[in-house]
């Protein structure tokens, strides 16, 4: 974790396509064989019944998406650099124009394409930082390398975020927002489908700010 979080000072828009290579570079031996156990947990294990979606290259052709900022509670607040496969980027910037017609408000990109040596650091952050390792409460809120949908560029899992900051908490919920009611009905139409509904069939958190684009 404070490698991690070194990376992220230097190199922050690096970090979401991050290569294995270049994780591995970084560890020491002990720490490479640990994220090589690492890849090899399976969900099922802890009740999550997901597909295995493969550990899959970084793409050649991403396109980067900078400068989105967003308002919360009256700052504004920067998100750091985020990446799609190109076909996915062109069918977000179709759907972001059509949403932004409609309701006055473009769609921002909390986080979208996630390599896998990236899924890992992100899997450890909240299994360390914010749960306390608890395997199972963590399986159910991130996927495993190879399971998320972030990381497979042929079902790319974007989550969204509201101009006004909202994505998930205590004050608001993305599935209260304009937004929200929009992708239900529209979202199909540029080829971006709701992941989780509630009461899924992987046995995930229900994530109503989490699509994936389907080519």
């Amino acid at each position: 974790m404070e490698k991690l979080e070194k990376e992220r000072e230097k190199n922050a828009d690096f970090l979401p396509v991050m290569r294995l290579g270049y994780l591995y570079g970084l560890l020491d031996k002990e720490e490479r064989a640990f994220v090589k156990k690492f890849l090899k947990i399976e969900p099922s294990a802890y009740g999550h019944t997901q597909p295995y979606l493969g550990v899959k290259p970084v793409p050649l052709f991403m396109k980067k998406i900078e400068n989105q900022t967003y308002l919360w509670k009256g700052e504004e607040k920067e998100i750091p650099a985020q990446y799609l496969p190109f076909r996915a980027w062109w069918a977000y910037r179709k759907l972001n124009k059509a949403i932004g017609k409609d309701i006055g408000k473009p769609l921002l990109i909390k986080s979208g394409y996630r390599s896998s040596a990236y899924q890992i650091l992100t899997f450890l952050y909240y299994l360390v930082q914010k749960h306390n390792f608890d395997y199972k409460k963590t399986l159910s809120l991130v996927a495993l390398p190879g399971y998320s949908e972030h990381g497979c560029p042929d079902i790319q899992g974007i989550d969204f975020i509201t101009t006004d900051g909202v994505i998930a908490g205590p004050e608001i919920s993305f599935d209260k927002t304009k937004e929200y009611q929009w992708l239900l009905k529209n979202a199909s139409k540029y080829r971006f489908y709701l992941s989780y509904p509630k009461n899924n069939k992987y046995n995930l958190t229900y994530e109503p700010w989490h699509w994936h684009y389907s080519k």
